[in-house]
């Protein structure tokens, strides 16, 4: 979507920030074949059951049409919020770019639903009255993302942390901690967001937003997996008090 470019002091905007606007939309997900409705109709294995699968409708050899809405059903199966809007506005004289888009109208007119709104925009912006205007006309369904650098800063992976640790370990005075120094609560997929208002959160580290899974396996989605600074560092501790590598970081400190 295009942005409209205001000036400041002679100098176009649009040279200062990039705007950013992206709709997703997930295709409708596939009917599931009805093997009850498929037997009552009597439609051979074959070909003529994938041309209904593929939303095709098909002439059996007697003669009878089958639509394909004869055999296949919706997939109940599945939780769908198959929408998102990814959105950066960078100032408000760009902010009718995005209220006035002909694309977004349908989720803010109530014809269709938005499910996720991720805000890239600066945090001045952001508490504006008039962003928060347009951030309502999408609903209450509409759960909205902050990820625009004004949240808690914490480590997107412990890998780098290790590997500092290490470095740390043969010549702290060439190798700083990495920032932050003081994150000692594990970080998981788990981890609840900070709520900054009913549906507003700012986004974390390994933040997931599912927008489309089977029922039952939503748990499978909010998997162990996590940062953990500390039980990184006891780890290599051990493997540091070792004597073979112990005695190996003295001599390198001695070269």
């Amino acid at each position: 979507m295009s942005t409209s470019t205001g000036e400041t002091n002679g100098i176009a905007e649009s040279n200062i920030f990039v705007d950013v606007a992206f709709l997703i939309e997930l295709k409708p997900s596939a009917k599931k074949m009805n093997p009850l409705r498929i037997k009552e109709l009597k439609v051979p294995f074959g070909p003529l059951l994938s041309q209904l699968k593929a939303g095709q409708t098909i002439t059996l050899p007697d003669g009878r049409v089958i639509q394909p809405d004869d055999v296949l059903e919706g997939n109940t199966s599945l939780e769908e919020k198959p929408t998102l809007l990814v959105a950066e506005c960078s100032s408000l004289k760009k902010l009718p770019s995005l209220t006035s888009s002909s694309i977004l109208q349908p989720f803010t007119n109530g014809s269709k639903k938005l499910y996720y709104l991720i805000h890239m925009t600066p945090h001045s912006v952001f508490e504006t009255d008039e962003y928060n205007r347009w951030m309502k006309s999408f609903g209450e369904q509409c759960t909205h993302l902050v990820l625009n650098g004004a949240g808690p800063i914490l480590p997107h992976m412990d890998g780098i942390y290790q590997h500092r640790y290490f470095q740390r370990a043969l010549c702290p005075e060439i190798f700083p901690e990495l920032y932050p120094t003081d994150c000692k609560e594990p970080i998981s997929q788990t981890t609840e967001m900070p709520k900054l208002d009913e549906n507003v959160f700012m986004g974390l580290p390994l933040s997931r937003l599912i927008m489309r899974c089977k029922k039952n396996d939503r748990e499978k989605y909010d998997s162990d997996i996590k940062i953990d600074l500390n039980s990184s560092k006891a780890k290599i501790d051990d493997e540091l008090s070792e004597a073979s590598v112990k005695g190996k970081i003295d001599e390198f400190r001695k070269s």
